[in-house]
């Protein structure tokens, strides 16, 4: 969940402090970026991997790493003038250039309540793989979902 009053934050810290306020729970934050002196630290143990970066180079960096460690990797992915998105697994999931790098994609806010309903799809598929084992994936614009896989 990002919300305007946190653009141009820390996501991690955005992030943890929105759970924490929203569900009373502790989070710790790690607020480092992801390279690939850090990976193995930062996911070496984890059993699940959602990425919802926003650069095609990292993008890349976690793909491989899910990869080489067999490691289930669900992808939210948005386009950077926020008009479509996709939540996909990692074998469906082909990370795109980025047409300029770094271009903000919640400049002004506008898309940030689909920004919304892209975060609630990751966080449903997600939960249905660690409840059931069965992996979804979806194409979505701010007026549609469409499963395709």
């Amino acid at each position: 969940m990002h919300a305007r009053m946190w653009t141009g934050r820390n996501k991690a810290q955005a992030l943890k402090e929105f759970l924490q306020g929203a569900f009373a729970r502790f989070v710790e934050a790690v607020p480092h970026r992801l390279e690939s002196t850090n990976i193995r630290m930062l996911l070496g143990d984890a059993t699940l991997v959602i990425d919802c970066t926003d650069n095609a180079a990292t993008r890349c960096l976690i793909q491989s790493f899910v990869r080489e460690n067999n490691i289930p990797c669900l992808h939210g992915a948005v386009s950077a003038d926020g008009t479509f998105g996709r939540v996909i697994w990692d074998q469906d999931f082909v990370p795109d250039e980025e047409g300029v790098a770094g271009a903000p994609t919640c400049e002004g806010g506008e898309a940030l309540p689909f920004f919304a309903l892209m975060g609630a799809q990751v966080a449903l598929v997600a939960q249905q793989f660690l409840t059931t084992g069965r992996r979804f994936s979806y194409q979505m614009t701010p007026t549609s979902l469409m499963r395709v896989a």
